[in-house]
């Protein structure tokens, strides 16, 4: 009820948006989400099973690989879902992609959207569940300066920390 009175540009879901993945609970939140009237991107946690998500929502809602332009922003879903782990990982395809995705536009200011926090947090419990492959996500990170901002979840906890001119936004 409260997201329907914000009436905001892009509603960014970053993974565990059910407890165990079932179909019941996807569906539950499909019916939420038809009554909006702004796009959404629905990211996997770790919680999540990625392929009944996808399927239940269907592709208006599923933001892994999608690309929006929103004002002078892109927004870009990523996936850190790791089957049978409760940390993340990026892997190579997806960070080629994303490389690729990123060399096209490499002044439009960048928005990325993942559930696992990709830096260290400084919270013990959140720091064993990390995202594998953080090292060479910041090298990409890196080499992209237009990514401005990553927003992730995962954390139970809001987290607000800039590394390299980017600014990491946990909730």
């Amino acid at each position: 009820a409260r997201v329907l009175t914000l009436r905001p540009d892009l509603l960014l879901l970053t993974g565990d948006l059910t407890d165990a993945g079932d179909a019941s609970a996807y569906l539950r939140l499909q019916h939420r989400l038809r009554s909006l009237n702004y796009p959404v991107l629905a990211l996997p946690g770790n919680h999540d099973h990625p392929a009944r998500m996808r399927r239940t929502l269907g592709m208006r809602y599923w933001g892994v690989g999608r690309v929006m332009r929103l004002g002078e922003w892109r927004i870009m879903g990523l996936s850190s879902y790791w089957h049978g782990h409760a940390d993340g990982r990026f892997g190579h395809a997806q960070r080629r992609w994303l490389d690729h995705q990123l060399i096209q536009l490499p002044s439009r200011p960048t928005l990325l959207a993942i559930h696992h926090p990709p830096i260290a947090t400084g919270s013990a419990w959140l720091d064993s569940m990390c995202f594998r492959d953080s090292v060479a996500f910041q090298s990409l990170l890196r080499r992209h300066p237009q990514v401005r901002a990553v927003l992730f979840g995962h954390g139970h906890q809001a987290l607000d920390l800039s590394q390299g001119g980017c600014r990491f936004l946990g909730t």
